[in-house]
């Protein structure tokens, strides 16, 4: 939303002539500065899990936990899963919100800077209502049957959101990106649970990091690039394909999984 607000100051043209454009770009970056305060403040004041301080006191902790997370088939096949299972992300997050502005702005839809961004902003407003409901229905249900049902929704919606978006109709660009947004909060709202609940304590902050890391940067990071690359050659539907394919791998993998949503956290395998 403080996007769309600037946006009438942060056009090619008001940028390039100087004066308060050629700053004001910045404030939103110094705006975060409070959250990033009041994010700091919350991870000095939490504790870490009864688990984690449990293993600490008796040495029980990994020495080594990224080669310990390598050490067993178990391990192993865990990291594999970390790495194919956040997969939706790249179509959610990095094209849906990161991507989209830039995709609505392209020659075929044409819309300017400041509706685009607020279809975005829309996007995330919807999602931010969606994953604590979300978040809720898998403490009842489980993980898995939330990321599977919200992969198998990407998979069939995608392209019928997309069809909204690209209309050029701002309302049904709105809806679309919310419906989609919406589907991807099933996703968004359980991965980082989901995945650390794979490992056991020794090694699970480690082996969750190296796995999402990697996943986000291999397919979520080079979303946009791709996108940007394969839209004049393929038409403008190329990122509803790409959501209905990331989908699928998510829901392929994740079908392989053990729920463990309503099972104690292991300490060691």
């Amino acid at each position: 939303m403080i996007a769309f607000a600037m946006s009438p100051w942060l056009n090619a043209d008001a940028i390039n002539g100087g004066g308060l454009a050629s700053w004001a770009w910045r404030i939103p970056f110094l705006m975060a500065i409070p959250m990033g305060i009041i994010g700091w403040y919350i991870r000095r004041a939490i504790s870490d899990t009864p688990n984690f301080e449990r293993l600490k006191e008796s040495g029980g902790l990994s020495r080594n936990p990224l080669k310990e997370a390598f050490s067993t088939p178990e391990h192993r096949r865990a990291m594999i899963l970390a790495l194919f299972i956040p997969l939706m992300n790249g179509s959610g997050y990095y094209v849906l919100f990161s991507y989209m502005p830039t995709f609505l702005k392209g020659d075929q839809i044409g819309f300017s800077t400041g509706t685009a961004l607020l279809v975005t902003a829309s996007s995330l407003v919807a999602i931010c209502f969606a994953i604590p409901f979300m978040g809720a229905l898998s403490d009842r249900i489980g993980r898995k049957k939330v990321i599977a049902g919200a992969a198998a929704a990407m998979a069939i919606g995608a392209i019928p959101c997309y069809a909204m978006i690209v209309t050029g109709n701002v309302g049904l660009a709105v809806l679309g990106a919310c419906l989609m947004a919406v589907i991807f909060a099933g996703h968004t709202a359980v991965i980082h649970i989901l995945i650390v609940e794979l490992f056991p304590t020794r090694v699970r902050y480690s082996a969750y990091g190296l796995g999402y890391n990697i996943s986000s940067a291999l397919f979520g990071g080079t979303a946009p690039l791709l996108m940007t690359w394969l839209i004049p050659e393929f038409g403008i539907y190329v990122p509803a394909f790409y959501a209905v394919i990331t989908a699928i791998g998510t829901l392929i993998a994740v079908s392989t999984i053990t729920d463990r949503a309503h099972v104690p956290l292991r300490d060691t395998l």
